[in-house]
């Protein structure tokens, strides 16, 4: 017999609400997340929804039966969906928190999430000074003292 989605998504909720005292909105996030997760594994690409029904058909026997291959096919998804890498990667930390929290409780023995490498995520660049800004910085320090002398 197999468990059945609510009470998977309601253990993980309680899990992530008590234990990890996630906010609210990684709570609404990771649920989203994990319920988006198991829809993808049940009706594949095709009937991807962003917003996936609330009785998902996500049983243990399934999670028993996902690869790595899986969960980055399920990543790669959602990236040619429009999501971002930010979104791929929030999407593959609440797949491994799931994994993580069912090997834990020993409903299941391997985490195949654990060995998936998050995308890789932009990074914005620093705020600069401008030439103006930097030449009002040098030129800031009193050179009739030694400090200023120095600073400068």
């Amino acid at each position: 017999m197999s468990t059945q989605t609510p009470d998977i998504i309601d253990q993980f909720e309680t899990h992530l609400a008590g234990e990890r005292d996630s906010s609210v909105h990684t709570l609404r996030a990771y649920i989203m997340d994990v319920r988006q997760f198991g829809t993808y594994l049940h009706h594949g690409p095709a009937a991807f929804d962003d917003d996936p029904p609330q009785e998902n058909p996500l049983t243990l026997d399934r999670l028993r039966t996902v690869s790595r291959n899986d969960i980055r096919a399920f990543l790669a998804h959602v990236q040619t969906r429009g999501g971002s890498a930010r979104t791929a990667a929030r999407k593959l930390a609440a797949i491994r928190a799931l994994y993580r929290h069912l090997v834990r409780i020993e409903a299941l023995d391997v985490n195949p999430a654990q060995s998936v490498r998050s995308p890789k995520l932009d990074r914005d660049l620093p705020d600069v000074l401008s030439i103006p800004e930097v030449t009002a910085l040098v030129e800031a320090p009193d050179t009739t003292t030694p400090l200023g002398l120095r600073d400068r």
